[in-house]
């Protein structure tokens, strides 16, 4: 998945290339969001990620590699600007 953020909204696109446009996050409507750590991946390795609440549809979890822990914290600095992450 690849995601953008533009104009106080989450773009989540298939790839970088933006072919498929999976699903639009207002980020207005984030109620919470809150670190997880996820287990039970079918991969069989532990993950560390977010859980995002909305105020409008399903909650959405997102998990990263330990190969791109930067861009992890990249998405914290962020949703922290929006007041979303305390």
């Amino acid at each position: 998945m690849w995601v953008i953020l533009e104009n106080d909204e989450m773009h989540c696109y298939d790839s970088p290339f933006k072919n498929q446009l999976i699903y639009v996050v207002d980020c207005s409507k984030i109620k919470n969001i809150e670190e997880k750590v996820f287990n039970k991946l079918a991969c069989g390795i532990p993950m560390n990620g977010i859980g995002i609440s909305t105020a409008d549809g399903p909650e959405l979890y997102w998990a990263w590699g330990d190969d791109v822990m930067s861009i992890r914290g990249l998405w914290n600095r962020a949703f922290k600007k929006h007041h979303h992450i305390r």
